[in-house]
This record gives C-alpha cells, sequence and structure tokens, in this order.
C-alpha cells in the first residue's frame, strides 16, 4: 500500500500543481537533489502504523505519513507555491492507483490530511539547493477489514 500511496500523491501534485509537474520527485535513500532544477517538490514516505479498531480485531486503520518537501527559488515563490501543493492535497477524491502491475490501475480515492509547514533556513549560505525551502507532514489513514484483499 505504501509505494501506490506515493506513486497516488506524486501523480496528483504533477497533475494538480503545473509549475513542477515534470519535477516531483520520489525521494528515497541514493537520491541526490543537487542537479535538479528549482522550483521541484519532493515526496517522501517515513512512517506508517496499524491498530486494532475494536475489540475483536477484525477492523483496523492503516496510517501512512509522508513528507512533502518544496524547493523554490525565492521566498515568495516558496510561499505561492506552499499553498499550491497543500490546496492541492486537501482535495477530496484523490486517485487512488495500483501500483502492483507494469501498467499503474485506478483502484479507488483517498483523502490526505495535511499538517503543518515548517520552512527550513539553508545550513550552508553557499549551498543553492538548500535554500528556500519547506517541508509538511501529510498523512492517509486507510481503514479495512482485517484479511481484505486492498493491495
Amino acid at each position: 500500500m505504501q509505494h501506490s500511496l506515493t506513486y497516488s500523491v506524486i501523480e496528483h501534485i504533477k497533475a494538480q500543481v503545473p509549475n513542477v509537474s515534470n519535477r516531483v520527485y520520489w525521494l528515497y535513500d541514493g537520491v541526490t537533489l543537487t542537479d535538479k532544477v528549482k522550483p521541484f517538490v519532493t515526496v517522501e514516505p517515513t512512517v506508517n502504523s496499524s491498530r486494532s479498531l475494536h475489540f475483536g480485531r477484525l477492523d483496523y486503520e492503516e496510517t501512512y505519513v509522508f513528507t512533502i518537501g518544496i524547493r523554490a527559488t525565492s521566498a515568495s515563490e516558496l510561499a505561492r507555491l506552499g499553498d499550491i501543493v497543500r490546496t492541492a492535497l486537501r482535495q477530496p477524491n484523490i486517485t487512488l492507483y495500483d501500483t502492483q502491475s507494469s501498467v499503474p490501475t485506478v483502484l479507488g480515492v483517498f483523502y490526505c490530511s495535511v499538517g503543518g509547514t515548517i520552512p527550513m533556513p539553508a545550513e550552508n549560505v553557499s549551498d543553492e539547493t538548500s535554500k528556500h525551502r519547506c517541508y509538511m507532514d501529510v498523512e492517509v489513514t486507510i481503514y479495512r477489514r482485517n484479511g481484505s484483499s486492498l493491495i
């Protein structure tokens, strides 16, 4: 499910934020951002958890957390792009893609819960990649019946 949700969040941002439609990157170990042209957005899966909702353990919820990074060329562009990305992720009915096969297919829809935005100052003023950046936490919670076949 983590892979499908990450792919779906990336595709949604590409479709809804034209300023960065071809510059949304899946962030994982080994990915370097040094040569990327700003503005761009990164999507990094961070934490997921699950818990039972009832004594009989028939129903449970899974929560997936993503860190969305935004990097821009100026403070004003960062503020504007942050608003656009936040608004896009708050839209209802974000398409969920099944990435189990070589060609992703539509599986359903989901909603994102967007947390606060955290501005990140550059640690080194000569590092252009780290200037004008911020991060926001996004959660997706899925409710399922134990043993269900959803991905």
